[in-house]
């Protein structure tokens, strides 16, 4: 049985992250499964060059994302909270945040992840990537301190939050 990276409860967080070797590029199918070109040999495959792994990723792109094409009729993925644009899918970025992302809408969608949040992560961390539009969200003492913090990173990823608060005018 593969094993497909991020949803896998046997994969340790250090390996769930692996950068290809050089002359490889990830891809996506129309139905979110990863494949692997290798450039110099001019060949694909579905499992990762280097742990075996074959992978899939959400069928969505992370919030604020969305897909054009440019003047040549290239896809590019627009990110209009930061108002740029890359040609790499951002589902396939490399990186921590990336690796974040993932596991945060996994847990979001119920799937068991290994628990990526520490007691120095911050709201912000916990909900970067989740698409919250049309969501509602109660939240107490939300005029200040962590209250105050849960509401504007709710607010910022679509949610629509009701602030419970004793104190109207702070």
């Amino acid at each position: 049985m593969d094993k497909i990276a991020f949803y896998d409860d046997s994969s340790s967080e250090e390996d769930e992250i692996v950068p290809l070797p050089e002359g490889w590029e990830d891809r996506i199918t129309p139905s979110n499964k990863v494949y692997y070109v290798n450039h110099k040999e001019k060949v694909t495959q579905w499992e990762h060059p280097l742990t075996g792994k074959t992978k899939v990723v959400l069928p969505f792109l992370p919030y604020g994302w969305g897909k054009q094409e440019d003047t040549d009729g290239n896809r590019i993925f627009v990110e209009y909270l930061a108002q740029r644009a890359a040609y790499t899918d951002p589902r396939l970025l490399t990186d921590p945040h990336r690796k974040r992302f993932v596991l945060k809408i996994a847990k979001a969608q119920g799937r068991f992840v290994n628990n990526a949040f520490t007691d120095k992560t911050t709201a912000a961390e916990v909900v970067e990537g989740v698409d919250l539009t049309g969501k509602v969200a109660i939240v107490t003492g939300a005029n200040s301190g962590l209250g105050y913090e849960t509401t504007r990173c709710l607010a910022t990823q679509g949610c629509h939050v009701v602030m419970a608060c004793r104190n109207v005018d702070r």
